[in-house]
């Protein structure tokens, strides 16, 4: 029997057609690879500034082992977060490390002649290109299991071309989102698998093997509420539509309390799960089934279940209210409420200061979902009228991750493959009724009255156009994997290569003291305790809001209050207190000036400086002129602001060596009367020119070292 199945396996694999379709996934998948390669080019760094603390995080496994991870106490890591220091264990997701570690220890065997930082950086910067392959083959085989092969090989396409599912998995981009994605995604594939099985054991199989993906979401990122609660939300859709039975509750549970003991043996996580949102919701989900499965036994109407049900949830949802009020339980964390409810950002200020977080208009959806933008309603209305329990999990998660994407920008990539499978389902359902329509004919034996047949020239000219899109934004797709890595872009452009920020880093990391605490806005905190391998104060895990708070007050106050802030609250060593602060200029010709100029452009703290003023709850008009709502250069409370006042001086200087004049808000630097440093000195300034369309892009750092000398001197005089 046994060589039987499997003749008749190998039979089915070597038919043409079978043959065709692997031949068609293998070239998209490489394809996908391919647009996912390409910031190699620039050399192989990290992308963005989280994947520094992912790699830093693998490090630590690779050099003292697995077993490390449970000692990344805030005792043990003072170079993050000074001078608290972090708590790695109880504030990070050990996913990602884990996964870097094992493809390390495999990888390094086959990578000669590199250093054990090499072969680590290599490991980290293709890893998620390999996220994006499995992907990109988890969207071929959900396709394929909601409707046809077709539609598998539609969905990989997408997926691979389309830049929101791009995002997160070029190389370099060693974060938790890819990997997160990855795991919901096969997870939901073999949840499927388990809803159209018919054989109780496998159905079991299935349910544990969906079960661990699910769990492992949350053993790798934060967005595990978001899985948990659209595995909840179908449980409850099957009773709502009486689709329950037995077996879907068994297996349901089987799924559900896996992904729950993952998460509960995730140190960061651990059993305050079953305190928060995500846990009272599978408590929910599972109970609900098991309440209509008893009223079912009992010979209840589908009507008095769900009356009944009813019932019981408004009790529910109000015990929960008021254990909620009483902070017995936990709601959901600020940012998932802001990206549902995005009415309430004005109340988590920090997490709406970043730009990813911000809500996006209709021509930035369009432009990350390409031609799938379009064939989003159709997929979704087809799964609807079609009435499947596997379409109707695919239409829950798109839809819900659709309208997380349109509230916050950087879930483009969570939204990217599920709208990938609706788009292709839409697709493969048009070309279907296009090709029966084509190729209708009257029937022969039987007399028909009537007979319509569609013109087949507007069926055609629809193909036409969704092939005319296609051909035209999916090159959209390639040009958004074709990006230079932050750490050495010129910024204002994702193409071009600019070493400013590798010169600032290596002259921390080779000539500030061992001691030296570096100050910085958040984005850059990363890239100093990482690459400069210097302590910073605060940096993109945004742990302490206080301590950012402070750090605004520092960088829009004058320098004799900075200095209060970096030596008595942020307690920084007197002599090795150092501020880095950085904005993106553009040398370009001046008609009416007859010369060339530079002048502030955008990227920088300058840029980020409305969300500096905000996050520290500081009143924008001292600053920015309301009239035209540019920065005015001219008031008092800019002009001594510690981070302008760097960045005037630091641009200044390399204004001089570049010979050409700095103009700032319109004026020439000299005209602004702005006063020298007293209490801060810069150390160095460092900056690169990037050619750019007839322009040139100026990246420039500045580091300055505070002298405590003269602070105390200052202090002397103001008493």
């Amino acid at each position: 029997m046994l060589a039987t199945y499997f003749k008749s396996k190998v039979l089915t694999l070597f038919k043409v057609r079978n043959i065709a379709y692997t031949t068609l996934l293998v070239a998209v998948i490489i394809l996908a690879a391919t647009i996912r390669l390409q910031p190699i080019k620039y050399g192989f760094y990290l992308y963005e500034y989280d994947p520094y603390f992912m790699y830093w995080s693998t490090k630590q496994l690779v050099d003292h082992g697995p077993g490390r991870w449970f000692e990344l106490t805030a005792e043990n890591v003072k170079n993050f977060w000074y001078p608290w220091g972090r708590n790695v264990v109880k504030t990070e997701y050990p996913g990602v490390p884990y996964i870097g570690y094992i493809a390390y220890n495999i990888a390094s065997i086959f990578m000669w002649g590199l250093s054990e930082e090499e072969k680590l950086m290599v490991v980290c910067v293709v890893l998620p290109v390999v996220a994006g392959m499995l992907e990109v083959l988890a969207a071929f085989l959900i396709g394929r299991e909601i409707r046809d092969t077709k539609t598998g090989l539609f969905a990989a396409f997408i997926t691979a071309t389309i830049p929101s599912a791009i995002d997160r998995t070029i190389a370099g981009f060693y974060t938790k989102l890819g990997f997160g994605v990855m795991f919901f995604l096969y997870s939901m594939l073999f949840y499927i698998k388990m809803l159209k099985e018919v054989k109780p054991r496998r159905k079991i199989v299935y349910s544990f093997i969906a079960g661990i993906f699910l769990g492992l979401v949350g053993f790798t990122w934060g967005g595990y509420a978001y899985t948990i609660l659209v595995f909840s939300a179908y449980g409850l859709f099957i009773v709502l539509l009486g689709l329950n039975n037995r077996s879907f509750t068994l297996n349901h549970t089987i799924v559900m309390m896996t992904a729950l003991i993952i998460l509960a043996l995730t140190p960061c996580i651990g059993f305050k799960v079953f305190r928060t949102l995500p846990g009272i919701s599978i408590a929910i989900s599972l109970l609900a089934l098991l309440l209509d499965l008893t009223l079912m036994r009992k010979g209840f109407s589908r009507a008095k279940r769900l009356l009944t049900l009813l019932g019981i949830a408004a009790v529910l949802g109000g015990a929960y209210v008021v254990l909620v009020y009483q902070g017995l339980v936990g709601m959901l964390p600020g940012r998932m409420l802001s990206i549902m409810f995005p009415w309430l950002r004005g109340k988590y200020v920090l997490f709406a200061s970043v730009a990813e977080h911000a809500a996006l208009s209709w021509d930035f959806i369009f432009y990350h979902l390409s031609p799938v933008f379009f064939l989003i309603p159709i997929g979704l209305l087809y799964m609807v009228l079609d009435r499947s329990m596997e379409r109707y999990l695919v239409f829950i998660a798109a839809i819900t991750s659709i309208y997380g994407f349109a509230s916050a920008a950087y879930l483009a990539h969570l939204a990217g493959p599920l709208a990938a499978i609706t788009g292709a389902y839409g697709l493969t359902k048009l070309l279907d009724v296009f090709i029966t329509e084509l190729v209708k004919k009257p029937p022969r034996k039987k007399k028909v009255k009537i007979f319509v047949k569609i013109d087949p020239v507007p069926i055609m000219a629809v193909i036409v156009l969704l092939l005319m899109v296609i051909t035209i934004t999916v090159p959209v797709g390639i040009r958004a994997g074709d990006v230079a890595p932050t750490i050495i872009s010129p910024q204002m452009i994702s193409r071009g290569k600019n070493t400013a920020w590798i010169q600032a880093l290596q002259y921390i990391k080779q000539n500030t003291p061992p001691n030296a605490v570096i100050a910085s806005w958040w984005d850059y905190g990363y890239h100093t305790a990482i690459v400069g391998n210097r302590t910073s104060v605060c940096d993109n895990a945004t742990l302490n809001s206080t301590q950012i708070r402070l750090m605004a007050w520092a960088l829009m106050g004058n320098e004799s209050y900075a200095a209060d802030i970096f030596l008595r609250k942020f307690r920084m060593p007197p002599n090795a207190s150092y501020v880095l602060v950085f904005e993106v200029f553009r040398r370009y010709w001046h008609g009416m000036l007859g010369r060339y100029i530079l002048v502030p452009g955008r990227g920088g703290d300058i840029s980020k400086s409305v969300a500096i003023i905000s996050v520290g709850r500081l009143n924008i008009s001292e600053y920015y002129d309301p009239r035209t709502g540019y920065l005015n250069w001219f008031s008092n409370k800019t002009r001594s602001a510690l981070l302008f006042k760097l960045l005037a001086w630091g641009a200044y200087n390399v204004s001089l060596e570049l010979g050409v004049p700095l103009y700032l808000g319109g004026y020439p630097f000299e005209a602004l009367g702005m006063e020298p440093l007293q209490i801060f000195e810069i150390e160095k300034v460092f900056y690169d020119v990037t050619e750019y369309r007839g322009m040139d892009i100026v990246v420039i750092v500045v580091l300055a070292k505070l002298n405590y000398q003269k602070y105390l001197e200052v202090q002397g005089q103001m008493r």
